[in-house]
């Protein structure tokens, strides 16, 4: 079911700040800071999904969950 409104889903949400910092960052011309917040491109519920489906259990790869 979709959410009432203009709700989000809390990974959109998160996706939001991330881009936001990341803008932040990049303006500042703070480089290493805004790389930490990349790849936070999500359209979708789905798309989050699939990022951290793809990373979960790779060495190195740390918790599917970046934000």
């Amino acid at each position: 079911m979709d959410a009432p409104g203009t709700a989000k889903a809390d990974c959109l949400i998160a996706a939001d700040i991330a881009n936001t910092l990341k803008a932040m960052y990049t303006k500042e011309g703070n480089a290493v800071m805004a790389k930490r917040f990349e790849g936070f491109d999500w359209k979708t519920e789905e798309d989050a999904f699939n990022d951290g489906f793809r990373r979960a259990g790779r060495p190195g790869v740390g918790m599917a969950c970046r934000v």
